[in-house]
């Protein structure tokens, strides 16, 4: 999972706002912190000395289960986007 970036301090605040004026909840909004882990085995590309070693990778972290940030945003990336997204819709 790749993470997205972290809105800017006025864009979550706008979207807050937003939310707030129509009496929305905007506790659905922000990050939804899940616990993942994984692990795998690796091989090192040929890029010289320690090419074709094998290396074991393995995590437990808690993360966003939709933008993948480890630290939780009031707003999440993936879901103002959708948000953004629909608000497009409905304007067109």
């Amino acid at each position: 999972m790749q993470a997205l970036q972290r809105l800017s301090r006025s864009e979550e605040t706008a979207i807050l706002e937003l939310v707030r004026a129509n009496d929305l909840d905007e506790r659905k909004l922000a990050c939804f912190m899940t616990r993942q882990q994984d692990s795998g085995r690796g091989v090192l590309p040929d890029t010289g000395g320690l090419s074709g070693n094998h290396f074991n990778i393995s995590y437990n972290l808690m993360l966003c289960e939709y933008c993948g940030n480890l630290e939780p945003g009031a707003v999440c990336p993936a879901k103002a986007a959708e948000l953004k997204e629909r608000m497009r819709e409905l304007n067109a």
